[in-house]
């Protein structure tokens, strides 16, 4: 019986057959189950991590980078914070670790964060970001960002050794070996104490306070080289050390240096002196010779 309302009586008839002598029990059992049902909403609030921006930078470049942050739950995020990692290569004002509160975020609702990034070293940097809130599991994200660094190998080649008042003329060659170009090269070559300037070439530019030659060379390109000469005079004796260098806009530099002695030459210088002067006919008298 599916229902039975009250006051209501309900009678089943059977018919039935005895099989053996003796008294015969029947019973009869009336069983009454019951049923409730209810119905719970289950919210449960996630979070999901998206980094944007350019995965190539030069050194001095900006490689900032947009963090999005976003809830495809269907629950509330609450006190939301992103951690961002720096690598060392990637620099911001504020370190190399970063914490930002985001603060709530409702089901289907993302914010997004701009990290202020400029490139400072060459390589693979990767960025760490990771997201978490009360209640949600928390979110990583990583991304690489290749910065390409201008290289500058710089090789400075002169006599060893030097006659004093002689002129020697020194080679100065600088070279982008790195992979990408290199603007605002400039070569130095800095004049010890026992040479004097005399002339150079290809622009090239003397500072007698500084006791330096300077040239400006300009745009680099990867694989390239440019070569000055300079042509100095030997002044005093002694061993002195050259020293040169090239230098770009993105902090490049490279250093070298050129030894060479400097020597004096030989002379020889031969005197005659008569002893006695003058003598009488016939006399013997003596000269002295010096050398």
């Amino acid at each position: 019986f599916a229902t039975l309302k009250a006051g209501e009586t309900k009678t089943i008839q059977l018919t039935l057959i005895p099989g053996r002598r003796g008294d015969l029990q029947a019973k009869a059992t009336v069983r009454y189950t019951g049923l409730a049902a209810g119905s719970f909403s289950v919210k449960e609030p996630m979070l999901k991590v998206e980094l944007a921006g350019p995965t190539e930078a030069l050194v001095g470049d900006s490689a900032s980078q947009f963090i999005t942050v976003s809830n495809p739950g269907t629950g509330v995020a609450k006190n939301v914070a992103v951690e961002a990692t720096i690598p060392a290569g990637l620099e911001h004002p504020r370190g190399e670790r970063l914490v930002m509160d985001i603060g709530s975020l409702n089901p289907g609702e993302s914010r997004k964060v701009r990290l202020s990034l400029t490139a400072v070293a060459g390589g693979d940097q990767k960025i760490k970001v990771k997201a978490t809130a009360v209640a949600a599991v928390a979110q990583l994200q990583e991304r690489v960002v290749k910065v390409s660094a201008p290289s500058l190998k710089v090789v400075l080649n002169g006599p060893g050794l030097r006659y004093v008042g002689r002129n020697a003329v020194y080679t100065l060659k600088a070279t982008n070996d790195g992979t990408v170009a290199t603007n605002n090269v400039q070569l130095v070559h800095k004049l010890p104490d026992g040479f004097k300037f005399v002339k150079t070439d290809n622009g090239g530019t003397f500072d007698a306070g500084k006791r330096t030659i300077a040239w400006f060379v300009g745009r680099v390109e990867p694989g390239k080289s440019v070569t000055v000469h300079a042509v100095l005079t030997s002044t005093k004796l002694g061993d002195y050390t050259h020293v040169a260098g090239a230098f770009s806009e993105q902090g490049v530099k490279a250093e070298t240096t050129c030894k060479t002695k400097v020597d004096g030459t030989a002379s020889l210088i031969l005197e005659i002196v008569d002893l006695n002067d003058p003598i009488e006919v016939g006399a013997e008298t003596g000269y002295e010779v010096r050398v």
